[in-house]
């Protein structure tokens, strides 16, 4: 056979192999066969909250490079890995396991840009004068694990270098790309310039018992926030938690969380959603500010301290338990609106709006002025148990809602029962489905037992409010459902 027809031949069956498997490929679902995608890919990374190396706090580390610091005597076992002027350069993707102290040195990952990198802590202490403790400079994704009974702890400086600086370096770890933080162990972070952890793309905490203290913000992701199973205990001079993208979000499925800041604990371009864990706030402004939509629908969120407790254009509830102590709004549902610049110009928006429909919500104040709800729009409660106790010595109402935008106060459903000062308080809608009592009284002492019977006597609502009051909205399903129902203040009926 000649070379020519040899090579006709080889064309013909390479061009029959490049139409399978173009036909493979677009066909490949109708035929059963699965496309492999890889999770853990940056454009990939809406497609799930937790990827499973996410959760895997607990990977092979017997192919891992070891790495054991100590200042100018850093040992490294294994490739991907070189001592750079007292830094530690990890320029290739893969598994690293990491222990021992440097004094004034960083770890710096600078691969490729599809490079996933995964470093195990097991005892690691990292100070660094004028730089970051990690820095991601390039990858794909690092997965940073804390080794089960390992503390580790990162310290940065207050003033960065000019390098540092110039490449946007902000926390004593930073991201230029995605970051997750998972395992059993502990890590302390203090960073006395700006952030604690600063990711410019999306952050994943899965694991880990998590402490930093920083000057302007704890936490601080450009992108998407998912947090589970970890413990954070979190402090700044400024904000708490921020994501910045407005179309990114905060997300906690479940564990833990303490903070305790100077400004909002939780701040969002974006929506917050919160279906489970347990969250503790001390904050000196909002407890939870999101300019887009906040979610509740599970957990436990005790606000300690703030000045408004949930504000947002829309905020729903339904489900979790929601407590809040604000020295302002418990719940805040407002819009920013644009500057009109011109004549012609028109602005249309949807109202604000604060929605209930299950879980519970108590906001208490007996002292300051403050509004329990306070929505620019509407307020809407279908369901869940709302108590609201203000302070009966001022213009204090249990709901104020957006009459002058069109907007309506619907009890709908749910167990509902308000005690405030306003002389002006506002009643719910005649429109709303389910019944409701409003009564407006001289000032009842704090500690006075208010109490729904049903026909036969038997309490169905009730409340002791922690200040005293002078007007009451209260309501109940069986209001609906049952003729004969009565209220009592202190035991004595109220006509």
């Amino acid at each position: 056979m000649s070379s020519s027809k040899k090579i006709d031949i080889i064309c013909i069956a390479m061009a029959v192999l490049a139409l399978v498997i173009t036909l493979l490929f677009m066909n490949g679902e109708a035929l059963g066969l699965k496309t492999v995608v890889d999770e853990d890919a940056e454009e990939n990374s809406d497609l799930v909250y937790f990827t499973k190396n996410d959760l895997n706090g607990n990977w092979n580390t017997s192919v891992a490079t070891k790495i054991v610091l100590k200042d100018d005597k850093v040992k490294i076992a294994g490739s991907g890995a070189i001592v750079k002027n007292g830094n530690v350069v990890i320029n290739s993707g893969g598994h690293y396991v990491v222990n021992g102290s440097l004094t004034d040195g960083s770890i710096i990952i600078d691969a490729k840009s599809g490079a996933k990198v995964w470093l195990l802590f097991d005892g690691v202490e990292i100070n660094r004068n004028d730089d970051a403790c990690i820095k991601v400079s390039n990858a794909d994704k690092v997965f940073l694990t804390l080794a089960e009974d390992s503390q580790n702890s990162l310290t940065s400086g207050a003033v960065y270098n000019e390098e540092a600086l110039a490449e946007g370096v902000d926390g004593a770890i930073y991201s230029h790309d995605d970051f997750t933080i998972n395992g059993s162990g502990s890590l302390s972070v203090k960073a006395d310039y700006k952030h604690g952890i600063a990711v410019n793309d999306a952050l994943v905490i899965t694991g880990g018992s998590i402490t930093v203290s920083a000057v302007s913000g704890a936490i601080h992701a450009n992108e998407n926030l998912r947090i589970c199973n970890a413990t954070l205990n979190l402090s700044s001079q400024n904000k708490g938690i921020v994501v910045k993208d407005p179309e990114s979000y905060f997300y906690l499925e479940s564990g833990k969380i303490n903070i305790t800041v100077s400004k909002d604990a939780i701040n969002t371009e974006g929506d917050v959603n919160i279906i489970g864990g347990e969250v503790s706030i001390s904050a000196g402004d909002d407890g939870i500010h999101s300019e887009k939509s906040i979610n509740i629908s599970g957990g436990k969120l005790s606000l300690l301290s703030c000045y408004e407790g949930l504000e947002a254009p829309d905020v729903t509830i339904s489900g979790g338990d929601v407590v809040i102590y604000p020295t302002k709004n418990g719940v805040s549902a407002k819009n920013k609106v644009a500057e009109i610049t011109t004549e012609t110009t028109t602005k249309s928006q949807a109202l604000p709006e604060f929605k209930m429909s299950g879980g519970s919500l108590t906001i208490t104040n007996t002292e300051d002025k403050t509004d329990g709800i306070d929505s620019d729009g509407n307020v809407v409660i279908d369901g869940g148990k709302i108590r609201i106790c203000l302070n009966g010595n001022g213009n204090n109402n249990a709901v104020e809602f957006g009459t002058e935008n069109g907007g309506s106060f619907l009890i709908n459903g749910g167990d509902v029962l308000m005690t405030a000062g306003a002389v002006k308080q506002e009643k719910p809608s005649a429109a709303s489905a389910q019944k409701y009592l409003f009564k407006k009284l001289r000032i009842v002492p704090a500690g006075t037992n208010i109490s729904l019977t049903d026909a036969g006597g038997k309490t169905i609502s009730e409340a002791t409010p922690e200040a005293a009051f002078c007007n009451i909205i209260i309501s109940h399903p069986d209001l609906n459902s049952q003729d004969g129902c009565k209220l009592y203040i202190d035991g004595e009926l109220i006509e």
